[in-house]
């Protein structure tokens, strides 16, 4: 098993990727035919309560099962091998790119990011998996002075790895990585792309929101809040009276910027939630210029990812209130 949180995975052909959430597991195997990579196994399962929460094991023997009627019904063929790449709950990682000073060096690299580390993230070094790639060196944005080294580190608690890995040796299944899903996701949108601007992708997904900036090679910096597609399903059920699947009914299909009565009063209804998103955005970019150096002014992407994005007006409302293309 690798702990190895920056090693490219999609090429881990013919291994198979297992994500599983409070609400749902999913699986997706592809395979190589003409150059080209081809969907070959899916599946998508809603699992019950209380199996898995906050993406902690809460039922063990009930997940096992769950998983491997899961494997056992993907469509249109089964998956292929025993060989997983395993996802991780973006809110029970820690990605982030540190700037070290003075200047690391081999000698004492792992010792000064271990440290480091340990001022960033809410663990200590033993309890935690680390991993790390050194990016550059250059001149400290903190105090403009000494030389400083950018390090990505990505980091996961090791009592949560170890849970899932004992999952993945019940279901009698291979582990040959864990992914955390941000990195995931930045894999998806921007492989094989070498664009120099800075992205803030913000995948608003079912149970949080993650906000990750990305620039070429790396991801920079990640934050999830609670804020979520399914708060927002929960406040249009609650004032509509209607259930969930008419509530994302809403959502898709008015939305927040449509002047009828319906559309109105969807907006009062998500405007305390949207809010906070925004100043939460705000302050993720601040904290990111501030942190790297970088002008306000500086201009970057903004790509919506992610559920939650489905709600009709979104990138129009957050374009408006962050004055940026979204």
């Amino acid at each position: 098993m690798d702990f190895n949180f920056i090693k490219e995975t999609f090429n881990r052909i013919p291994a198979f990727g297992l994500d599983f959430s409070d609400q749902s597991i999913k699986i997706a195997q592809f395979q190589k035919q003409g150059g080209k990579l081809r969907l070959k196994s899916y599946n998508k399962r809603e699992i019950p309560e209380k199996i898995v929460a906050g993406g902690e094991i809460k039922n063990t023997e009930a997940l096992i099962g769950e998983i491997k009627e899961t494997i056992l019904a993907a469509k249109p063929r089964p998956t292929a091998g025993r060989e997983v790449v395993l996802s991780l709950p973006e809110s029970k990682c820690f990605i982030r790119v540190i700037k070290i000073t003075p200047k690391i060096n081999e000698e004492n690299a792992e010792e000064m990011i271990r440290a480091k580390a340990e001022e960033h993230f809410p663990l200590s070094s033993e309890e935690m998996y680390l991993d790390w790639h050194i990016l550059d060196t250059q001149e400290c944005p903190i105090n403009g002075k000494e030389s400083c080294t950018d390090v990505f580190v990505a980091a996961t608690p090791k009592i949560l790895a170890d849970s899932y890995l004992e999952i993945m040796d019940r279901c009698g299944l291979i582990p040959v990585a864990l992914e955390a899903e941000s990195v995931a996701t930045v894999r998806g949108l921007f492989k094989n792309q070498e664009d120099p601007q800075a992205v803030l992708i913000i995948d608003l997904g079912r149970d949080r929101t993650s906000f990750i900036f990305y620039k070429h090679p790396f991801l920079r910096f990640t934050q999830s809040i609670p804020i979520s597609g399914e708060g927002f399903s929960i406040a249009l059920s609650k004032g509509f009276g209607v259930g969930i699947k008419k509530a994302e009914k809403l959502k898709r299909e008015i939305g927040i910027l449509k002047q009828s009565e319906e559309g109105k009063k969807i907006f009062k209804l998500l405007e305390p939630q949207l809010s906070e998103l925004v100043l939460k955005i705000k302050s993720s970019i601040s904290y990111y210029n501030s942190y790297f150096g970088i002008s306000p002014r500086s201009d970057f992407k903004i790509i919506i990812c992610g559920g939650g994005a489905n709600l009709m007006g979104m990138g129009s409302y957050l374009s408006l209130l962050l004055r940026k293309t979204v």
